[in-house]
């Protein structure tokens, strides 16, 4: 897995991330909510399937991301839908 800082705040972080073909990447550690706009690639969490185009928000993020048969590029930000 290899993450590219993009911006980073004392709440907000963005970042792009690429996670290889099969591998497992969590985002349990993201406190203040997360979004994800999968670039290319597609991610699973075992019980959903989300293509490349997908966006997802969500205030609370216990994920654990799994790259399906390719290599998978997301762009992420977190820490800026606190509750």
């Amino acid at each position: 897995m290899a993450e590219v800082p993009l911006h980073q705040s004392n709440e907000e972080r963005t970042s792009i991330l690429r996670i290889p073909a099969g591998k497992t990447c969590s985002l349990q550690d993201r406190s203040g909510g997360v979004e994800l706009l999968i670039i290319s690639g597609k991610l699973s969490t075992g019980s959903e399937d989300w293509p490349a185009d997908t966006w997802i928000r969500t205030p609370s993020c216990n994920y654990d991301l799994n790259a399906a048969n390719e290599d998978t590029l997301i762009l992420v930000k977190s820490g800026h839908l606190s509750l």
